[in-house]
């Protein structure tokens, strides 16, 4: 029995939780995979080039992932995902237009944490 199986057993449901983190996405519009497991990812947004994604990020187990509309996703750290389009447009809201502008914010977070 799984977790989520023994809670329904017991009448509990599993705990709920709210997104608060701030990601770099683009949705794709088409994607180029080679020999090699990597993938060239194309945007929907206007501006941003075609980008090589890594084969260690492509998920291997899966081949129906990711697909054309779903997100790619980077986040502080440096973590890449995928996310199916409707549980990222549920999750997140759009709040900056400018990758640099976001990363120099969360530098500021940081020193002002460090300094305070």
């Amino acid at each position: 029995m799984d977790k989520i199986d023994s809670c329904q057993a017991v009448g509990c449901e599993l705990p709920i939780y709210q997104s608060h983190k701030q990601v770099w996405a683009l949705k794709i519009a088409a994607i180029e995979k080679h020999g090699d497991g990597s993938a060239t990812i194309t945007p929907v947004e206007p501006g941003h080039a075609p980008f090589l994604v890594e084969a260690k990020f492509m998920p291997m187990h899966d081949p129906a992932r990711p697909q054309v509309g779903w997100y790619f996703v980077q986040y502080t750290n440096g973590y890449k995902s995928f996310s199916p389009a409707d549980a990222f447009e549920e999750g997140y809201t759009r709040i900056c237009d400018c990758w640099p502008a976001f990363k120099n914010k969360q530098k500021a977070k940081g020193s002002e944490a460090t300094n305070a």
